[in-house]
This record gives structure tokens, C-alpha cells and sequence, in this order.
């Protein structure tokens, strides 16, 4: 049995196969012992809680993690926003309760929640920019395509397509 503070590497101890340092710790409530990565020792949110006793502290509540960041994160150039359960527009969110900002945006102003069809396009394509008079809804994907299809025909041209419809490699043109 290993004693508390010893370090080895995880795949010494059947805990990975990455060759990364792990260290023995115990949870300073239950005084449960396990294998850490010491990357994560040094994070500023590190505890060393085990699982059950940091969702216990928490009270099943997500803001209070030491991971909360107010409800908000980044997701490929989207800001995501975490809506509680009991909120309005919580049928528009995904399975952990977030929701993209530029939809929310567009729910409340419409005083109705968008359908899983319904898409959000911004005009200036930055996807963080979330103003009114930046969006645009869209009734289908579909409709949201062909927008961006006939945008990229106005400023490049069309694409040359061989007999079975399929594009050719090589240039545009400007027909």
C-alpha cells in the first residue's frame, strides 16, 4: 500500500498508460485514498475531495463548483448560457442545460421559444457577437445553406460540376 504523498508513474500503478507523474492522496473528509496526476494537484481549483464528498459540499448545486464560471462558457466561437431548470426557455437547451447566447437572444425577443429546427445566422459571421441587429433567424438548416451558398456565387462565382452534379477541383467561374 503506498503512503500518502508518494509519486510514481500511472502506468506503474495501472492507473493510465501516458507515462505521467500521479501522486497518493487522501480526501481530507472521508479520508478515502487515491491516484492523482500531479498536473492536476496544481490547479487552482484542486481540493482534494474525492468525487462523493465534493458532490456533497456542493449540495448538487452547479454553482457551487469550484469549476463555475457564472453559467457562461466557449464553445468553437459561441458563448454558451447555462439556464436554470426552471426558466422559460429551458426547452431550447441541451442535455447539461446550456443554450447558444445568439438563440436565447432571439427567443426573448420573440416572447417565444425557438424550435430545434429554427437556426440563428449573424450577419457579420462573428459568432460572440450576440446584438439584436446583428441575427437573423432562419426557419430550417436547409434555408440557412442556401443563404450562405448564394453569398459565396455573389463574391466568388459558381463552381464548375462534372455530369453527375458533383464539384469539380480547381477554380471558380464566373459565369
Amino acid at each position: 500500500m503506498p503512503i500518502i504523498g508518494e509519486i510514481r508513474r500511472d502506468c506503474d500503478v495501472g492507473f493510465g498508460k501516458k507515462h505521467e507523474k500521479v501522486i497518493w492522496v487522501a480526501c481530507p473528509d472521508c479520508g478515502k485514498e487515491r491516484w492523482i496526476t500531479v498536473v492536476d494537484t496544481r490547479k487552482s481549483t484542486f481540493t482534494s475531495l474525492c468525487k462523493r464528498c465534493c458532490l456533497i459540499k456542493r449540495n448538487g448545486k452547479l454553482e457551487n463548483s469550484p469549476n463555475w464560471k457564472g453559467g457562461i462558457k466557449h464553445v468553437n466561437g459561441y458563448v454558451l448560457v447555462y439556464l436554470k431548470p426552471h426558466h422559460r426557455f429551458r426547452s431550447m437547451t441541451d442535455s447539461l442545460g446550456y443554450v447558444k447566447r445568439s438563440r436565447l437572444v432571439m427567443a426573448e425577443y420573440l416572447g417565444r421559444p425557438l424550435s430545434s429546427k429554427e437556426e440563428v445566422h449573424h450577419e457579420d459571421e462573428n459568432r460572440a457577437n450576440d446584438n439584436l441587429s446583428n441575427l437573423y433567424l432562419f426557419s430550417t438548416k436547409r434555408d440557412h445553406q442556401f443563404y450562405h451558398r448564394n453569398k459565396e456565387i455573389d463574391r466568388i462565382g459558381i463552381r464548375p460540376i462534372d455530369k453527375l452534379g458533383q464539384f469539380l477541383k480547381g477554380g471558380y467561374c464566373a459565369y
